[in-house]
C-alpha cells in the first residue's frame, strides 16, 4: 500500500475585478457566517472572518480567500463541502465580479514510517530521506551557522497551470515529511462548483502522482540507510 497523506490545510484565492465593499454587505455576511466563523473584523481593504478551529475567510476589493483545516484523517469530502457551502454564502451576498484568476495549495504529511516500509530502508527522519533521495552530499560549513533542516522545491507547468510543490521535513515533527503543493490556474472559474471540483482534482493529484513520484524517487536509497 501507498503511503498515506494526512491533509493539513486547503486554501482557496479567487482573484476578481476590484469591487466596493460596503457595510450592509457586512453584515450580511457577518449574520451569513456566523455560525461557520465567530470571529469577524472588519478591515480597511475587506472583512476577514476566522473559527476557534483556525479556518478562515477574507474578502477584499480584488481577493477573496477561503483555508480550511482537515481535523481529522478522511475529510476530504467534509472540507471540500465546508469550502463549498461558504463560497455560495459569500457569492450570495457580493458581486464578485469578472472572475480573473485562481489559485489551490493544499498542504499534507506523509509518515517516515509509510516511507521507510515502502522502499525498504531504515531512515531515522524525513532529513535524512530528502537528502538521499533528492540532493548530492554537500558540505554547508561554509554557509556559517547550524543547518536547521533540508527542503527542495519544484516550479513546473502542467498544461497552462503553474505548480509549485515543495517538500520538506514537518518542523514539529522530523518522522513526517510535509507536502506543500500550489496550484495557478490560468483560467478564471465559471463559479464554485468548478472551484470545488478543482480543488478535488488537486487533492486527487497530490494522493497520486506526487506520493508516487516520492517513493519511487527514493527507491536508490541503500537498504543500510547509510
Amino acid at each position: 500500500m501507498r503511503g498515506r497523506l494526512y491533509h493539513q490545510e486547503l486554501m482557496i484565492l479567487l482573484h476578481h475585478e476590484s469591487q466596493r465593499l460596503g457595510r450592509r454587505v457586512y453584515l450580511n455576511l457577518v449574520e451569513s457566517l456566523g455560525d461557520e466563523y465567530p470571529n469577524q473584523t472588519r478591515t480597511s481593504s475587506g472583512f476577514e472572518f476566522r473559527s476557534f478551529w483556525g479556518g478562515s475567510c477574507s474578502v477584499g476589493t480584488e481577493q477573496t480567500q477561503v483555508i480550511d483545516l482537515f481535523q481529522e484523517d478522511g475529510e476530504v469530502a467534509l472540507v471540500l463541502d465546508r469550502v463549498g457551502n461558504v463560497l455560495q454564502k459569500i457569492t450570495h451576498y457580493v458581486s464578485l465580479g469578472r472572475l480573473t484568476g485562481w489559485d489551490c495549495q493544499i498542504s499534507s504529511l506523509l509518515a517516515q514510517e509509510d516511507l521507510n516500509r515502502e522502499v525498504q530502508a531504515v531512515l531515522p527522519s524525513t532529513e535524512h530521506f530528502i537528502r538521499q533521495t533528492f540532493l548530492q552530499p554537500v558540505d554547508t560549513a561554509a554557509l556559517g551557522g547550524n543547518m536547521r533542516g533540508t527542503g527542495i522545491r519544484w516550479l513546473y507547468q502542467i498544461d497552462h497551470d503553474y505548480y509549485d510543490l515543495t517538500i520538506q521535513p514537518y518542523q514539529h515533527d522530523s518522522q513526517f515529511l510535509h507536502l506543500s503543493l500550489y496550484i495557478s490556474y490560468a483560467y478564471p472559474p465559471e463559479g464554485a462548483e468548478e472551484v470545488l471540483k478543482g480543488a478535488g482534482k488537486a487533492i486527487e493529484y497530490l494522493e497520486g502522482r506526487v506520493v508516487d513520484f516520492v517513493i519511487d524517487s527514493s527507491r536508490s536509497i541503500p537498504q543500510s540507510g547509510n
